[in-house]
């Protein structure tokens, strides 16, 4: 899976699309349970936020695409 990711992220070499591929599925792991686990709407709604955000800051993407659920 994190070769798959790392082809999709330009402008890398491959040992740093690697590295971004597996920080970006570390980032939506966590972004799927802690928000599940904070028993709080607003913290939940606000850690999905940031993974929402981090994700492509860490591939370098220029955009970001509106989930369906926006």
């Amino acid at each position: 899976m994190i070769d798959i990711i790392a082809g999709l992220i330009p402008k890398r070499s491959p040992s740093e699309a690697r590295q971004a591929a597996a920080g970006a599925i570390a980032t939506m792991v966590g972004s799927i349970v802690l928000p599940r686990a904070a028993g709080d709407k607003r913290l939940s709604d606000a850690l999905l936020e940031a993974g929402r955000q981090a994700v492509p800051d860490q591939t370098g993407s220029a955009t970001a695409e509106a989930s369906p659920a926006d």
